[in-house]
């Protein structure tokens, strides 16, 4: 009788590891343009004596809020936007604030090329839909998103709760 030959053959072990993850996402280097809007100038006649005299409106460069995202502030239950912040008037009443502010409504963005000589950081809204609005950079235009529940809000230049925001003509998200 014939004996078959003893099997020798063995098979190699398993030596396939999978490579480490070495993707990490890139860092943030996005900031916040710097506010540098100015209020109007107002005249007024002169007067009679007696007079007295009130210090001119003066305007300072806000300082950038602290704040972990890279667009505007967002107005709900987490921060508060503190218009102090934004822009410093001193020497100047409630009602000078109010139509410093009516005057800087962010426009609305009606074409790709809108950014061409505006400043960079410059907000544009977007005319079909509240959610979104756009920054100028380098004479371009990047739309952003407000998150779910918020609209851009057109005078303080930030994202809020949507029933808070009513200069939005589109009136959708």
């Amino acid at each position: 009788t014939r004996t078959p030959p003893p099997c020798t053959r063995t098979p190699p072990p398993c030596t396939r590891t999978p490579p480490p993850c070495t993707r990490t996402p890139p860092p943030c280097t996005r900031t916040p343009p710097p506010c540098t809007r100015t209020p109007p100038c107002t005249t007024t006649p002169p007067c009679t004596p007696p007079c007295t005299t009130t210090k001119p409106c003066t305007t300072t460069v806000c300082t950038t809020p602290k704040s972990d995202n890279a667009g505007p502030i967002v107005d709900g239950n987490e921060e508060q936007p503190d218009i102090d912040n934004r822009l410093s008037i001193s020497g100047c009443s409630s009602s000078t604030w109010a139509i410093a502010t009516a005057v800087a409504i962010a426009q609305v963005l009606i074409s790709r090329h809108d950014c061409r000589g505006q400043e960079d950081g410059t907000f544009l809204a977007d005319v079909r839909h509240c959610r979104r609005y756009y920054v100028c950079n380098r004479q371009r235009s990047k739309r952003q998103n407000c998150p779910n529940g918020y609209w851009f809000d057109r005078e303080l230049k930030a994202c809020r709760l949507a029933s808070t925001v009513n200069n939005c003509d589109a009136r959708r998200n």
